[in-house]
């Protein structure tokens, strides 16, 4: 099973399309560019519900697959869909991070990702309780000192 086109759209920026008859239909690999507002974040935004099999919730959408079949965007849920990958921000961002520091570091995957972010957020925890321990330990010298004054 495979996407072949766009057969109806009314989502967002798409007020009304209809795939033109002489566009070629998708192919296995698709590349979508063009004009700030010109809809790729809309595309790549229906296609990751396709990727995800996740129903839509807004607009009026209906995609053609093996060029016979249609399938409305409120039953993506339930019907049988391809495997659609959508490379975007949103991938990058759940799949790559960076380290900060002098010599980059990247970590790939969303489980790298996420633990990357786990590591991080254990460096600010561990940074408060350091914090405390040295206010914790100057108060303890100033107690000692004061009980020092008090018995000499």
């Amino acid at each position: 099973m495979k996407l072949t086109r766009i057969t109806r759209l009314k989502l967002r920026v798409f007020r009304d399309f209809a795939w033109p008859k002489d566009l070629h239909p998708f192919a296995r690999f698709n590349l979508i560019y063009g004009w700030n507002g010109c809809g790729k974040t809309t595309l790549a935004w229906l296609l990751s519900h396709v990727e995800r099999k996740e129903a839509l919730n807004e607009g009026d959408v209906e995609l053609e697959f093996d060029e016979t079949e249609r399938v409305k965007g409120t039953a993506f849920s339930s019907e049988t869909l391809p495997q659609v990958r959508v490379f975007n921000r949103d991938f990058i961002n759940s799949t790559l991070a960076q380290t900060s520091g002098i010599a980059p570091i990247y970590f790939f995957g969303k489980d790298s990702v996420e633990k990357l972010a786990q590591v991080e957020e254990l460096k600010k925890e561990l940074a408060d309780i350091q914090d405390e321990l040295r206010k914790a330990e100057a108060k303890k010298r100033s107690a000692e000192k004061d009980l020092d004054d008090f018995c000499v």
